[in-house]
């Protein structure tokens, strides 16, 4: 009886220890509990955008710089636009420019300075659309990154007196 005892405690260790070794492995991999930044990061691979600045959910002032590596899909006459939204209202919109040459496989890096002067305060989303020419929606990407604006850019307004 202890023999068989004994043997039932050996091979419930080697379960626990096979088991054990198993979800470090899924872990690793990312198969289980997958980090949120992870999935963005694959997510923006799939549809050939690499966005390296600024982070998703990060703090950023009135003037960033958008940054990151995209597929030639994305661009039209070397450039695709970007949208602004803080609180949901739009504040700014314009093109993100890149100097690539058509003999480039791979992705093309681009970096764009951006000054928000109005309305860039609480929470907002940077949109990214690829520059879809032909207007058809099976043509069109986006990319949507959430952050945060912690400083005031509004311009003050000066108020003149009038001396009589």
């Amino acid at each position: 009886m202890n023999k068989s005892r004994g043997l039932y405690i050996i091979l419930f260790v080697l379960l626990l220890c096979l088991l054990g070794l198993g979800g470090h492995y899924l872990l690793s991999k990312g198969v289980i509990f997958q980090r949120e930044e992870r999935i963005v990061k694959e997510e923006q691979e799939e549809k050939g955008l690499k966005i390296t600045e600024p982070e998703a959910n990060s703090e950023i002032g009135c003037t960033f710089t958008i940054s990151g590596k995209a597929s030639k899909e994305w661009f039209f006459e070397n450039s695709f636009p970007y949208v602004i939204f803080v609180e949901g209202k739009e504040v700014l919109s314009g093109e993100i420019y890149s100097d690539y040459d058509d003999t480039e496989k791979e992705m093309i890096s681009f970096s764009q300075k951006i000054d928000c002067k109005e309305g860039c305060l609480g929470s907002g989303e940077i949109l990214l659309k690829n520059a879809n020419p032909s207007g058809l929606e099976e043509y069109a990407k986006e990319e949507r990154i959430p952050v945060r604006f912690i400083s005031s850019c509004a311009v003050p307004d000066i108020v003149k007196e009038s001396t009589e």
